[in-house]
This record gives C-alpha cells, structure tokens and sequence, in this order.
C-alpha cells in the first residue's frame, strides 16, 4: 500500500508564481551591453605649392684657362612634408642677358638634376651645381633661380645673385721678334716677320699694355747699350715714326690710339674671332752699337675701354 502525499492547489500556484517572478527579476536587473556604430571618418589634405627661401649662389677663385663649378643653394619648405617636394631645378644666367633663350656657356646656364638633401620636417636643402667655361661672362652680376617642383607639379621660385669674378688674363701663344743683323742709325719699318700674337685666356674684354723689363737693351761686346725707347710697337705694318715708343712704365695700347687693340673673352658662338691681336714691333739702331743685343717685353692684360 502506497503512501500518497497530495500538495493542496494554492501551494501549487504559489510556488509557480514564486518561480516566475524571481527569472523575471533576474532578467531585468542582468547588464546588458550595446554598440553604437559611427561609420568611417575621412577628409581630404589640399595641396599646398613649395616654396624656396633665400637663394646664395658662389664660385670658386678663379684660375687662367680652367673651368670651374657655381653653386646656388637655398632651403625649400613644403607644408605638406618635405616628401612632397620631388624635385628641384635652377638656372644660373648673366642678370643683363635674362633667364629667356638657350643655354650659352658666354652667359646662361641649366641643371634640371639639381640635389636634394637633409629633409627633415617641412624643409630640405636644393643644391644646384653649374658647370662653367673659364671664359663665361665676368665683372658682372649674375642670377641663379631656383625652382621647386611637388608631387602634384604645383612649383615655387626664387632668385639670388652673385659677382662672377674678373679675371683678366693672356697668353702669348707667339713670340717671334728676332730682328737678325741690322743697320746702324737706320729706323726699321713694321712688318709681319717681327710680331707677337696675345690670346685672351680669362673671362673680361682686356687690351694689351707693354713695358720694358729695363731701360736699355743690352748689347755685347758693345760699348754702348740701345734706350728702349728705340723700340716701338704698332697694331700693324707701317713706317717706323707711326709706332708707340716702349718705356718701363706699362702702357695701354688701346689708350694709345690703337684702337682695335682688344681682346674679347672667347665667344662660345664664334670661338677665335675677337679673343686675339697682333702687336708689331720695331727698331731704330743708333751709332755706337755693335755685337749682340737683347731686352725682355712684358706684356699684360690691361682693363679694355668701355664700349668695346
């Protein structure tokens, strides 16, 4: 025989209640997380054009007949970021000639391959080098602009000058005065087989100056000397009186009324045209000399007149 326990109904009920309230509870007061989702966040960065600051252009001391390097520098800056900047190009030209026309190694020169270097931040450094003839354009004012190009070809510019150097210099390729056996008291005329022949070698218009290394011009065994104003010097063939007696002090023989008596710098166009002249040379032979004589010319670069 089974004992039965029976549980009254309201018990039943209330239990059940009990239970579900309680879940009920525990589900409204469980944390719950959520999530708002914002998208994607983008802007675009505008380009801003590179600028170049202070441009400082200079040149090494000047040598006869050697070519030399120019260098224009300067900082370019970019707000972008010194990447942004790719490249940067200069030019190096006679002011008075301008920036415009083909490069001339007289007057204008180009890199398009100029150096970049030391960025950091905004900023970095353009260096530009110019290979120059020995006989580009001097005593005169130069310009060197430079140009810095971005990523987008978006450019900045500036200018900066500098003095090219003078540097007057020539050359005495030939030297061929040998009188041979001469007259006494007689005035030897000018002609083509006593000359000497002067090239420019610098980069200024020069004319030639002369003087005598001493007063007289020695002779052996002779007893008496020739004054080297005895000598004479003429820009061409002709009589004898029509010359420029020497002296030891230096004379322009430009400025002595010979008047194409200048030498160009070499014109890169038309090489060996105007860059060299030729000075004839002449003598009296006064009583009293006899055996053998000699005296040193010098000839120098002297300032050309203006003009020429």
């Amino acid at each position: 025989m089974k004992n039965e326990v029976k549980i009254p109904v309201y018990m039943v009920l209330g239990i059940t209640t009990s239970i579900i309230l309680s879940l009920f509870i525990i589900l409204i007061t469980l944390p719950v997380e959520t999530q708002a989702d914002v998208g994607q966040l983008n802007f675009t960065v505008g380009n801003a054009a590179p600028t170049v600051g202070t441009v400082t252009c200079g040149h090494p001391t000047l040598a006869e007949v050697t070519d030399y390097a120019a260098v224009c520098y300067a900082t370019l800056t970019d707000t972008n970021g010194y990447q942004d900047i790719l490249t940067c190009n200069g030019s190096f030209y006679k002011t008075t000639a301008g920036l415009a026309g083909s490069e001339d190694k007289n007057v204008r020169y180009g890199n398009s391959t100029c150096i970049l270097y030391g960025g950091s931040g905004n900023d970095v450094t353009c260096n530009c080098t110019f290979y120059m003839k020995y006989y580009a354009d001097g005593g005169v004012e130069w310009s060197g602009k430079l140009m810095a190009i971005d990523g987008t070809g978006e450019t900045g510019t500036a200018t900066g000058t500098v003095n090219l150097e003078s540097n007057k210099a020539i050359m005495l390729p030939v030297g061929n005065v040998l009188w041979g056996t001469l007259t006494v008291n007689t005035p030897y005329a000018f002609n083509a087989g006593n000359i000497t022949r002067a090239n420019n070698t610098g980069n200024v218009n020069v004319t030639l100056a002369v003087q005598a290394a001493s007063g007289t011009m020695t002779c052996a065994p002779s007893p008496a000397n020739v004054n080297c104003n005895q000598i004479k010097v003429l820009n061409a063939t002709g009589a004898y009186a029509s010359g420029l007696a020497l002296s030891e002090g230096a004379q322009n023989l430009q400025l002595a009324g010979m008047d194409n008596m200048w030498l160009d710098n070499v014109n890169d166009d038309a090489p060996y045209t105007l860059d060299n002249r030729t000075a004839y040379w002449a003598i009296n032979v006064p009583t009293g000399v006899n055996g053998t004589c000699t005296i040193t010319i010098n000839q120098l670069a002297a300032d050309a007149l203006a003009g020429t």
